[in-house]
């Protein structure tokens, strides 16, 4: 009976997961400012949220699983994995600035409406999302690279381990894992602020308006509120099984899932969740399938027939009219 090594089980996990990454945030990056309800400041930012996700999910795929698989030594060596390891952390810090962003423009939209045009401008949001990108790049250049402090390939878990040195440990537990929870943290702080009171206060917010298109993008915004609520708090497991739950085993499969797939979910994960809860996502996806059915079946005549009315049904509707 054939049967795979625990290695290459392991890779193909990896494969499996950060595919699945790739397709979601790859969907949500080119997609989510084409959509009528996301052309706006929270569209602009879950789109580079998207991008992070997108190149996490690539890092893994086209690099960490063919190295596990086909055991390349050269990849495993720690030249070579510790730049794999800074530029994924790279990657996972941009995105969980964004989520930050993110949190703070749901939290004006919904506190205090008034100030969220003079606050979230296009260029407020452009200058947002580049220091997001110089922050991640620059903080981890200098911790993981002139600090003389690595994030390498790991055998023992099949992932990516800090290199054990006091300083390391120092800069480790500073950097990554209290800064990690201290903005989780701060994240999920303001979204259960601003997600209580739109269920609380919901009826009544929407109470106050009367216009019927103030009134759906209330609801519009609402809904991204309770997406970045879960977010927030799909980023919450994943620092309890990377630092917690993962000591509570030693088998090297279990820690490989803990830590390793644990990372990678959780941004396959934003990117589905992002699809989740927009209806209009959703309605690509089935009319793309629904035009892939059409190049395979019926007449000519039929087919075209068919796809001018799934063209007069994918019109770009107003973001007021959506829902």
């Amino acid at each position: 009976m054939f049967e795979l090594e625990p290695h290459k089980v392991a890779s193909i996990l990896v494969w499996a997961t950060s595919c699945s990454g790739m397709f979601s945030n790859g969907f949500v990056f080119c997609w989510v400012t084409k959509m009528p309800s996301m052309q706006n400041p929270f569209g602009g930012i879950a789109k580079n949220q998207s991008l992070t996700g997108f190149l996490h999910a690539c890092g893994y795929f086209f690099f960490f699983a063919p190295m596990l698989y086909f055991d390349i030594k050269a990849w495993k060596d720690p030249s070579v994995s510790s730049w794999f390891g800074q530029l994924e952390n790279t990657f996972y810090d941009a995105c969980l600035y964004c989520h930050l962003l993110i949190s703070l423009n749901r939290i004006t939209s919904i506190w205090y409406p008034t100030y969220y045009d003079k606050i979230f401008t296009e260029y407020r949001v452009h200058f947002m999302n580049l220091m997001v990108w110089t922050l991640a790049v620059g903080l981890n250049f200098y911790f993981l690279r002139l600090a003389d402090c690595r994030i390498l390939y790991g055998e023992y878990v099949w992932g990516v381990v800090f290199l054990n040195t006091e300083l390391c440990f120092q800069i480790g537990m500073a950097f990554v894992v209290h800064k990690g929870i201290i903005l989780t943290m701060i994240i999920a702080s303001l979204d259960l602020c601003t997600f209580l009171k739109c269920r609380v206060h919901g009826r009544k917010l929407l109470g106050h308006t009367t216009d019927t298109q103030a009134r759906n993008r209330r609801i519009m915004e609402i809904t991204f509120v309770t997406q970045s609520f879960v977010q927030a708090f799909i980023f919450i497991l994943e620092l309890l099984t990377y630092f917690v739950f993962v000591n509570w085993t030693d088998n090297k499969l279990a820690k490989f899932a803990l830590k390793t797939i644990a990372w990678i979910m959780v941004h396959s994960l934003d990117g589905f969740i992002a699809i989740l809860f927009n209806k209009e996502f959703i309605r690509k996806i089935y009319h793309s399938k629904q035009r892939l059915t059409l190049r395979y079946s019926s007449s000519p005549a039929k087919i075209a027939q068919n796809v001018d009315s799934l063209n007069t049904d994918s019109q770009p509707v107003d973001a007021e009219k959506k829902l």
